[in-house]
């Protein structure tokens, strides 16, 4: 398993909800997981967290913008709302003179690059390392799942939340097996 598999087994938990008459254990489980999965996520996230020199060059360069964009005649400036990772965020409708490397802007941008420039390149570094750690293998003891019965699987749990929590469902006993194993033969033979 590798920490990008962790993101994602955490992800998927958050489509697991509680239905009416669901078994507490049940809902423990999901809660246990999802603990020891955050807690993993929390000293991810520490490996991507901007220093507080890169969040000073990035409020200079949204004042950059702010100054740049487009305004309507009152002198407001102009928003308007675009995705970023799957959600809409706002964001300033026109920068002018954004992509013209020769515009007043660009040159600012350029200044203001340049003067942070060790930053940025070290904060760059910090992602890519992020990145390429997302692909490793999570050491043994690092990370235990807490697994739950399948028979303490609430009946109404949608098939995306059945989906969510299959990586922590105890797989059937052996002698359960054979059942399984017939339905399967009987499929092959129609």
């Amino acid at each position: 398993m590798t920490y990008r598999d962790i993101l994602i087994m955490r992800q998927n938990l958050d489509s697991v909800n509680a239905i009416d008459g669901t078994n507490p254990r049940f809902t423990y489980a999901v809660s246990r997981n999802k603990a020891k999965l955050d807690s993993i996520i929390k000293i991810l996230d520490g490996m991507k967290k901007p220093t507080a020199q890169i969040e000073e060059f990035w409020q200079k360069l949204d004042e950059l913008n702010k100054k740049h964009a487009e305004m309507d005649e009152s002198g407001t400036v102009i928003y308007t709302t675009v995705p970023v990772n799957g959600e809409m965020k706002k964001a300033y409708k026109k920068v002018i003179g954004e992509g013209n490397p020769t515009s007043t802007y660009s040159k600012e941008v350029d200044k203001l690059k340049k003067e942070y420039k060790a930053d940025i390149d070290k904060f760059d570094a910090a992602i890519k390392a992020y990145n390429e750690h997302l692909d490793t293998e999570v050491p043994d003891g690092d990370y235990r799942k807490f697994m739950i019965d399948l028979e303490i699987v609430p009946t109404g749990l949608s098939p995306r939340g059945m989906d969510g929590c299959l990586p922590f469902i105890k797989e059937p006993q052996e002698d359960e097996m054979p059942v399984l194993e017939e339905k399967e033969s009987n499929l092959k033979k129609t």
